[in-house]
Parts: C-alpha cells; sequence; structure tokens
C-alpha cells in the first residue's frame, strides 16, 4: 500500500511539474493573449494602433524581469527545500503559482505593474515545484534514482508547451479572465492533492516496504530516515539527526571506477569550497549557456540558413517537449557509463549538434533539433544525477540553486555577446558557436582530470 501511495505522490508531483514548471517559458504564446487584450496598451501613444512598438517593448519587459527572477530564484528556493523538504517545498510554490495565476486572470489590462508581480509569482513557483519534484527522488532506491531525475527535468522542458493550450482556448473564445482562473483553481486542486499523498507517505514512513529499503541498500530504519529527511527536511532535527546517525554510514556506493566522492556529511561551506562543486560548477554552466545560445540565436542562424518565413523555427519550437521521450535513454546511459562518463558523453552530444546548427544544410536541421531536445533534457537531467549523488537530500537543493543561480547570471552574457556579434561580425554567429563548441573540449578535460585525482585519492 505504501508503495503505490509514494508512487502517486510522484505522479501528482509530475502533473504539476508538467503543467506549472516552465509555463512561462511558453511567452510566445502567453503574450500573443496579452496583447490581444490590451495588456499594457496604456504605453502606446492616444490613437496609436494597438499592437504598438511600446506595448511590445512593455510586454517583453515583464518576461524579461519573470525569466531573470525565475533563475535568481533558484538559491532560495533549493534552501526552502532543503530547510522544509518536499511537503514545504511543494506547499510555497502552490500558493506562488495559485496566487499569480489567479491576478493574471482578474487584473485590469493596464495595470502593467501589477501584471509585473503576478509573472514573477508564477516564475518563482514554477521554479520551487521543480526543486521541490527534485526532492521526490530520495523517497526511492537508489537504482530508480536516473529514470525519476530525467523525468522530472523533461518535464521542465514540456511545460513550456502548455500556454499553447492557453492560445487555443483564446482563439475558440475564452477569454483570459476565464483561462487564467482556471489554471489557478487546476494548480489548487493538483497541489493540494500532492501534498496530501506526501502527507500520507510520511504518515506511513515507519514501516516501509521491506523490498523496497533492501533494494535501496539500506535497513529498514536507514530508509525510513532517507525519506523523512526528503519530506521534512533539515529543519526537522529527528530526522536530520536519524538520517547523519545511520543513512550516510550505509549508502551504498556505486560500483564505478569513476565514482565521484559524495560530501553528505560535510558542511555547505565545505560542498561550495569542494572539487565536486566546481567541476559541476564548469560542466552546468559551460552545458546551460550552450542551450541558452541556441534557444537565443537559433532564429538568426536558420534566417541565415534561407528560413524567411521562420518554418524550421515553428518545427524547433514545437520539437523541443520531445526530450520527455529521451528519459529512457537517458536512464540507460547513465546505467552503462555511470555519472562522469555521462557527463561525457552529453558533453560530446553538444559539441556535434553544435557543429550540425552550423554546418548542416537547412532541409537537414531537424537532426539539430533532435540532437538539442535530447541534449538539453540530458543536461539538467545528469546535472541533478550528479548533484543528488555527490551532496545528498539535505544540501542537495541548495547546491543546485547556487549554481543554477550562478549560471542565470552568466546567461547575461549573452547580451553583449549579441552586441559584439552584430555590430563586428556583421550578425554572423558561427564564430560564437564554434567557441561554445571548442570549450566542450574544456569539459572533457576537466572531468577526466577529476576522475583521474579522485581515483588516486581513494
Amino acid at each position: 500500500m505504501e508503495t503505490a501511495a509514494v508512487w502517486l505522490a510522484f505522479v501528482l508531483g509530475s502533473a504539476c511539474g508538467l503543467l506549472y514548471i516552465g509555463a512561462i517559458c511558453g511567452w510566445g504564446a502567453i503574450s500573443v493573449i496579452l496583447e490581444a487584450d490590451g495588456v499594457c496598451g496604456d504605453a502606446c501613444a492616444p490613437g496609436e494602433e494597438l499592437p504598438c512598438p511600446a506595448q511590445n517593448n512593455n510586454l517583453l519587459l515583464i518576461y524579461t524581469i519573470a525569466m531573470s527572477a525565475m533563475n535568481l530564484s533558484g538559491t532560495p528556493g533549493g534552501i526552502l527545500c532543503d530547510k522544509c523538504g518536499v511537503i514545504g517545498g511543494a506547499a510555497a510554490a502552490g500558493v506562488a503559482v495559485i496566487l499569480g495565476a489567479a491576478a493574471v486572470g482578474v487584473l485590469d489590462s493596464s495595470d502593467s505593474t501589477m501584471f509585473q508581480a503576478a509573472f514573477v509569482l508564477m516564475a518563482c513557483g514554477g521554479n520551487t515545484t521543480f526543486f521541490a519534484a527534485l526532492k521526490m527522488v530520495f523517497m526511492f532506491p537508489q537504482e530508480k534514482h536516473a529514470t525519476i531525475l530525467s523525468t522530472i527535468c523533461a518535464l521542465y522542458d514540456a511545460s513550456s508547451a502548455v500556454p499553447l493550450l492557453f492560445f487555443l482556448a483564446f482563439s475558440a473564445g475564452a477569454s483570459r479572465e476565464a483561462i487564467f482562473l482556471s489554471y489557478a483553481a487546476s494548480a489548487a486542486v493538483l497541489f493540494a492533492a500532492w501534498i496530501g499523498a506526501l502527507l500520507y507517505v510520511r504518515s506511513a514512513g515507519a514501516a516501509p516496504d521491506p523490498k523496497t529499503s533492501r533494494a535501496a541498500g539500506l535497513s529498514k530504519d536507514s530508509f525510513v530516515a532517507a525519506r523523512l529527511s526528503a519530506m521534512q527536511g533539515r529543519g526537522s532535527v529527528m530526522a536530520s539527526e536519524r538520517f547523519t546517525s545511520t543513512v550516510y554510514q550505509e549508502m551504498p556506493s556505486a560500483p564505478s571506477e569513476h565514482e565521484v566522492p559524495t560530501l553528505h556529511t560535510s558542511t555547505l561551506t565545505g560542498m561550495l569550497t569542494s572539487s565536486q562543486f566546481f567541476l559541476g560548477l564548469l560542466w552546468f554552466v559551460l552545458s546551460a549557456q550552450r542551450c541558452n545560445l541556441y534557444l537565443g540565436t537559433v532564429k538568426y542562424v536558420l534566417e541565415e540558413q534561407g528560413d524567411d518565413d521562420n518554418k524550421y523555427m515553428a518545427i524547433l519550437t514545437a520539437m523541443l517537449p520531445l526530450g520527455l521521450a529521451c528519459v529512457p535513454v537517458i536512464a540507460f546511459v547513465h546505467d552503462k557509463l555511470k555519472l562522469l562518463g555521462s557527463m561525457q558523453a552529453v558533453t560530446a552530444l553538444g559539441m556535434v549538434y553544435g557543429l550540425c546548427a552550423i554546418f548542416l544544410p537547412l532541409h537537414l536541421q531537424p537532426i539539430t533539433f533532435v540532437l538539442f531536445a535530447g541534449y538539453r533534457a540530458a543536461v539538467f537531467s545528469v546535472f541533478c544525477i550528479y548533484a543528488t549523488h555527490v551532496f545528498g537530500p539535505l544540501a542537495s537543493g541548495t547546491v543546485n540553486g547556487v549554481i543554477f543561480f550562478i549560471g542565470g547570471i552568466a546567461s547575461m552574457s549573452l547580451a553583449p555577446i549579441s552586441s559584439f556579434v552584430n555590430g563586428s561580425l556583421d550578425g554572423d554567429w558561427s564564430p560564437v558557436y564554434h567557441t561554445y563548441s571548442a570549450l566542450c573540449l574544456v569539459q572533457l578535460v576537466a572531468v577526466s582530470l577529476a576522475a583521474r585525482w579522485w581515483r588516486r585519492a581513494r
């Protein structure tokens, strides 16, 4: 019965992830609704036809600030989920999403400041949903971690397609108010159900399925402590003390020559100054930058190749959620190559797609789209697997948040790079793509050196 309850909690958490984590990323469809409804239309000159450039600029500003808030909320979101567990994180995320979506539905179209606040709430709530969902991995045996984490990360991409449903409803005659109030109501129901399932699992945590605890390689008491720590966070003295006294002594290590030493019992300062942290930071920031570069510039690259009607750009947008189909492949690769081997494979894939983006002719660019969808899903999945393995259930959220925060700051470098490309390279992005492809060599060397260092230290 308990196993069924754990899976029910995971399914409900995944549903929340699919619908609410990255909905703000589907801004194209959302902006069409806001634009048609006259949101920020007061920025236009009297008598000027809507939409006007000033309105579009204000809508773009709302999106930019919301996305920045989403990136910067990683650290507080991770700390919250580590401190209060998945239950506290899910509750906070649900409140933010519900309030934000409801506000978008009821606000007057002239109140651009409040729209900004509403979308910031939705963005931060979505990001906290992501971190809370990641904590659920510790409710499962270790051999399921790769599949669970890959699924949650893939849902991040898939959620960007949710606003397409908003657009279809709006095109069919539904009002902005009806769309976003329905969205808020669905969030209230799903988050309440998710939290209810988690509370039930916590109440049943004293009697886990013996097969599950044995599959995790832990004693019954240790598996209970791991599950309670994930759900209650380190704010629970009982869970924290019980975890550190039992689980860390019994947690099995992956039998791999490329094993990464874990830091579960280290202080947060020790984690943030460790070689494991700096390797994860270097690998993730460069990988995420490669993703952001493509998403931000692919329109110009395709137009340079002849995509004047943006047909291929539309194909890419439709294919991004297909990263969810890569979950079995990511889990298989992780099982065969282990942790650092998976990181090397993903880096090599990044180099291949970067070269394909520049050298393949337009009619073959769907090959690049498939490679990129898989690459983006794998980057976030493999990194989350790495952080979960190294930093454990009591600190992985915080460390993830810090690295995501730094990654968000680093992504701002694309603005000056764009100015340089347009001003000095006449809009030719190929040198930038080649540079990022070459940086794959830095990642490959860094992971290899770290593996050798840790192997000698054992």
